[in-house]
Order: structure tokens, then sequence, then C-alpha cells
């Protein structure tokens, strides 16, 4: 039989694991390139070969290589069956553009929901690789016998060159916890459940107190439902709080609506800036300008010259109607050389039509 050594040497995997290292030690701008040289080899190839490529998309180790790929140029389709995913996580997807897929089928026919995988096959309380450990403790078989007792002694036997204290032990109260229970670490309700009925694990707090182990258990029960009732009140008041303060943002819009006719609380508030500076205390009606600032400026500047120019025709034309006074107008006074007793009939009428006219006259001496 093959030991895991002879693979290794086969592969040339010290050679690829000295390679790597020197790589782990380099300044991360030659990482940054190296990655993005990788990228463009590896698309450069599928090319070649008429290989589509995608990313799989769920958490944020593979969002952050979407936005590498995008970022040097690359347009990688993103997929995932996001509806399998949390909420936040879904959000993010849809913003990314991430084509959704369905879930695979169960023997129903129907497609699979995120409760009834969690029912059916866990969720990983603990870490991944923890559970994963576990699990195969919890399966016994021949194929695996060899795996289980590096698990529980850390001893790899011949085909992993017989090596002890390896990583692939177990950490001891993970298998002390799990040892005697028989339960899925996956399984959150069972494992809930073993824990509050192994006395043993609250003997040292009951000598400690000089209660019974039992004892223990009913104060912490009773310390988790209050705990779990403090939690909904919380829950309860921060949800009042919340509508409580939406119906005061919907008094305030209909001011808003009221300057800005094509305001809409819902399509504002679908915004994160505008609800962040809305729940930062700005009142709405400034919190809707400093968002859409780009938009309403140039309308305000725009509506403002009009309104100058309007003004300033109807003063021209007031004016013009208006006989000026002297002093108010910016000509100079008419002066008349003549002598005013020499003035005719046709003189005089003439001085009085350009007196009407806002002009000053004087005469010579």
């Amino acid at each position: 039989m093959k030991t895991v050594y002879d693979i290794m040497e086969e592969n040339d995997s010290a050679r690829k694991m000295a390679d790597f290292m020197v790589k782990q030690k380099q300044p991360y701008e030659f990482k940054v390139r190296y990655a993005e040289i990788r990228a463009h080899e590896f698309v450069k190839m599928c090319d070649e070969h008429e290989k589509n490529y995608h990313v799989s998309v769920g958490g944020l180790d593979s969002i952050v290589l979407l936005l590498f790929l995008r970022k040097i140029g690359i347009a990688c389709p993103a997929i995932s069956v996001s509806h399998l995913e949390d909420r936040s996580i879904q959000k993010i997807h849809k913003q990314l553009g991430v084509e959704r897929l369905p879930s695979a089928k169960r023997s129903d026919g129907s497609t699979w929901k995120q409760p009834q995988i969690i029912r059916e096959f866990g969720f990983p309380v603990l870490s991944k690789e923890i559970a994963a450990k576990i699990e195969l403790l919890q399966n016994a078989s021949e194929k695996n016998a060899t795996v289980r007792h590096a698990i529980i002694t850390g001893e790899t036997g011949v085909y992993g060159g017989n090596r002890k204290g390896t990583r692939m032990k177990l950490p001891q109260k993970w298998l002390n916890l799990f040892a005697g229970y028989g339960v899925s670490p996956t399984d959150v309700n069972a494992l809930t459940k073993a824990i509050e009925d192994d006395d043993a694990l609250y003997t040292a707090e009951a000598i400690e107190k000089g209660i019974t182990p039992q004892q223990v258990k009913a104060q912490k029960k009773m310390q988790r439902e209050m705990n779990a009732l403090r939690a909904e009140i919380e829950r309860r008041d921060a949800r009042d709080k919340a509508d409580e303060q939406y119906m005061r943002w919907v008094e305030q819009a209909k001011g808003v609506k009221g300057v800005y006719g094509n305001f809409e609380l819902r399509e504002e508030l679908a915004n994160p800036e505008f609800a962040r500076l809305l729940n930062a205390g700005i009142d709405m009606k400034t919190a809707f300008e400093v968002i859409h600032q780009d938009e309403l400026i140039p309308a305000a500047m725009q509506a403002a010259a009009k309104a100058a120019a309007s003004q300033a025709a109807k003063s021209a034309a007031a004016n013009a109607a208006r006989p000026m006074e002297n002093g108010t107008s910016k000509r100079s006074a008419a002066h008349v050389r003549s002598d005013v007793n020499a003035l005719g009939n046709e003189d005089i009428d003439e001085v009085i039509r350009r007196v009407k006219r806002g002009e000053k006259i004087s005469f010579s001496a």
C-alpha cells in the first residue's frame, strides 16, 4: 500500500510546498499581481479549449474573488443557489447581479428549502472541520477506521507515515463532550438536550455552591428562560419603537412632499444612505436634499434665473411707464442754453414735454 509520503513524492509535493512557502512570504502587491496573472492564464486556457467558467458565489471569500476578477477585467459569470443563503447574503448577491439557480430536487420532486436542509442534515454548531470529524467518529466503518484512529489519537498509522501528535487529533474536550452522547454535532436540539441531561457537567459547580447538580441545572434553565423572555421583550420594544418612528416619518413626509412633489417616502427609505441620515437625527427635508442635491441644485438655479428674468422684465416695463423724478434717472440733466425770458410757446411746450419724460432742465443765466 502506498503511503501518503509515496504519493507526495510522485506529485513532487515537497517542491510545490517550498514554492508555496516562498510565495507566502512575498509582499501583498506581489501576491495581487501573481493572482492576476494566474487568473488571466486560467481564462486563456478555458478559451483555448472552448470551455466555460464561472464563480460559484456564496459567502465572503467567493464574493471577494468575484470582485477581484471584475476589477482586473474578467467578466466572469457568477452563479449561486442564493435562496439557501441568509437573507443578508441574498441581498448582496442581488446587488452583484449573481445568477440565482434552483436547488437540487428532493425525492418527491420538490426543491430543497433552507429549513428542510437544516432539519435533515443539521447545521455545524462548531466549526465545519470539528463537526466533520465528530460525524466520522459517530458513523464508524471499516473504510474510515484509519481516519477515526487519527482523529482520536493524532497518530496517522502506516498510510500517514506513522506520525504522532498531528493536527488530525480532535481536541480532547470535544472527544469528552461527544463520546457518550451519540448525537450529531449538527443537531442543535439534540445537542442542547444531551448537555442539559448530563449531570457530570454540573457537578463541580454544584459542589462549589453546596447544592445538587439537579438544582444547578434547574437554576441554569430558569436563567435561560429569563434571558429568552428578556430578549423577546427587547425585540418587542424595538419593534414598537420602529413603528412609532415610522409613523413620525410618515407625518414628516407630508411636509416634504408639499415642497417636493416627487417625494415618495417608501422609495427614499429603500436608499440605505437616506435611512442612515434619518436615523442619525437629520430632518427628512434636509436628508432628501442631501441625497438629491445633484438634481435639486441645477433645478433651483434654473428656477431662480427664470424668476430673476421675469422680475427684471416687469421692473423695466414699470419704469418705462412711470415718469422719472430728478435724481432717479441715470441720464444727466438737459441744459437749455437760452434765456428763459426769451422762450416762446413752442419752447415752453418742448420744456414741459421733456420734463414729463423725467429730464431735468436748466437755463443759462
